[in-house]
């Protein structure tokens, strides 16, 4: 297949990149600027151009890192993803009792530090999806093995995990971005969550 120009335009801006310190430095520029775009615009109404002018780099610097708007958009989210994870995970070595509490501390915690990528993640763009599979698939494992041992334990409101997960999917950002300019917002957040999910238990 005879690559466009386009493509070989792109080829050509993308050298072998090693991250050095300084390269770091305008990789996370560039994703906190992609971030907040697409956050505050969603993805299809953010182009290269307006994350050029937000990062304040080249055409050529942003190709030296990314494809495109939606691998700089993948990038976003897997921090939070991986994040996530980690933390998730962790949960493993708590006891039942702490994974509700543990899994709201969470969701808190990346609003904290990735809330670009919760929003981005909240309405997400198909074409991003292949980007980000395997991150997601990762976190949503982690997530689902510690509400399993919630259920196990009797801890779950609705005694399943798998309907626990859906509930987490679908009100955890929602209800942070409701809650995000409130004086008293953290703690009726958890409230908020622990009332849908915790259905107290033996913490076996």
């Amino acid at each position: 297949m005879v690559r466009s120009d386009k493509a070989r335009n792109i080829a050509a801006m993308k050298p072998a990149c090693e991250l050095t310190a300084r390269r770091q430095q305008i990789r996370d520029r560039l994703l906190a600027a992609g971030g907040r775009l697409i956050a505050s615009q969603g993805l299809g109404q953010v182009s290269v151009a307006d994350i050029l002018t937000e990062a304040g780099v080249s055409r050529r610097t942003f190709y030296c890192y990314f494809s495109n708007k939606h691998e700089l958009a993948a990038g976003v989210i897997e921090g939070a993803l991986r994040a996530g994870t980690a933390m998730i995970e962790g949960l493993a070595r708590q006891r039942p009792a702490a994974i509700l509490p543990g899994v709201v501390a969470c969701y808190r915690a990346l609003w904290a530090t990735h809330r670009d990528a919760l929003l981005a993640i909240s309405s997400l763009d198909p074409e991003i999806r292949p980007y980000i599979e395997e991150a997601h698939q990762v976190f949503g494992a982690a997530l689902k093995s510690q509400l399993a041992r919630a259920e196990r334990a009797g801890l779950l409101r609705n005694g399943n995990a798998v309907f626990t997960f859906r509930v987490i999917s679908r009100t955890a950002v929602p209800l942070l971005r409701i809650y995000a300019e409130h004086p008293e917002g953290e703690r009726l957040y958890e409230e908020s969550m622990l009332a849908l999910l915790d259905g107290g238990g033996n913490d076996d």
